[in-house]
């Protein structure tokens, strides 16, 4: 629930546009806490300045970048200056870094949170129909997950997104169809241990067919499994989608995406710390509160 309410709130908090500002020159690099004012021209520009106050006969007199400006009445649309806080600075481009930050995470939530449901489902239903089966069916399933899981999925996925194209739709995809092999493996481990359980055995004696067995009576018992499974996967999915926009395979710009931003400011020859640190904490604090959730939910089982 959280997970979702972070997808669908997040880009609401953001204070401003991710992908744009009204002055790059003036904006670019400032540190987590800077306070700019907003200053409408008559020719419809906008500058962001440091300091404002009263000038000579109506106009201001404004300090940007270091310098100290006379604005006469005529040049102004407004006299009236709003403040523009960024809290946690600004990148290179002078884009608010918390409003790319809310965007990001909301980015890789629900890429991953799509591609773990899905995942789970394949996952699930491959491993009860290779369990309820049993015979040469179980272990032909059971060998190809192996060799499947035996693939290297960082490097599938990469060039598989870095030759069709990367989108949302295609990675949801890609990263469902590299993660769903051990959830099914799990699950046909676990299905064939309720298998041999008591109330199996008087299920199938009171004639309920196979499937009626696999759904209800064996995936009740799954439920916590596939919660741990679950959460874990969204942590480990956002992982996964934040190293594919760091290497160039995510969604291309201007979407936000925070493996995105940190490989950003990674390229730049003198990188400020914030347009780092922020991205990468809002990358392993999710995935480590995935982490803390699924030890939760095992405990309670």
């Amino acid at each position: 629930m959280l997970t979702l309410l972070l997808v669908t709130v997040a880009p609401s908090l953001a204070p401003q546009e991710p992908n744009s500002t009204p002055d790059p020159a003036a904006a670019q690099d400032r540190p987590p806490g800077t306070t700019l004012y907003a200053v409408a021209l008559s020719d419809g520009r906008t500058l962001l300045v440091d300091a404002i106050d009263s000038g000579p006969a109506g106009g201001l007199t404004v300090v940007r970048q270091g310098t100290r400006q006379e604005l006469d009445l005529a040049s102004l649309a407004s006299t009236q200056a709003k403040p523009r806080r960024f809290i946690l600075g600004t990148d290179h481009l002078g884009r608010d870094l918390l409003s790319r930050v809310l965007h990001g995470l909301r980015t890789s939530l629900g890429i991953a949170l799509v591609a773990t449901i899905l995942a789970l489902t394949v996952g699930t239903l491959v491993g009860l129909v290779a369990a309820g089966a049993g015979g040469w069916l179980d272990e032909l399933t059971m060998r190809i997950v192996d060799v499947l899981m035996a693939v290297p999925k960082l490097f599938l996925v990469l060039a598989i997104a870095a030759t069709l194209g990367p989108s949302r739709g295609l990675l949801v995809t890609l990263l469902a169809a590299t993660t769903w092999m051990p959830i099914a493996r799990i699950v046909r481990a676990r299905t064939v241990t309720l298998r041999a359980a008591p109330f199996s055995t008087a299920a199938r004696a009171i004639g309920c067919s196979p499937r009626r067995v696999l759904t209800h009576h064996y995936l009740p018992h799954l439920a916590g499994t596939l919660w741990t499974l679950g959460v874990l996967g969204v942590g480990n999915l956002i992982l996964l989608e934040s190293a594919l926009s760091f290497l160039g395979a995510g969604l291309p710009p201007p979407v936000a995406t925070l493996g995105g931003m940190v490989a950003e400011a990674a390229l730049q020859s003198t990188p400020s710390w914030w347009s780092i640190v922020f991205p990468g904490a809002a990358i392993v604090l999710p995935s480590l509160a995935c982490a803390w959730v699924a030890d939760q939910i095992t405990a309670v089982r």
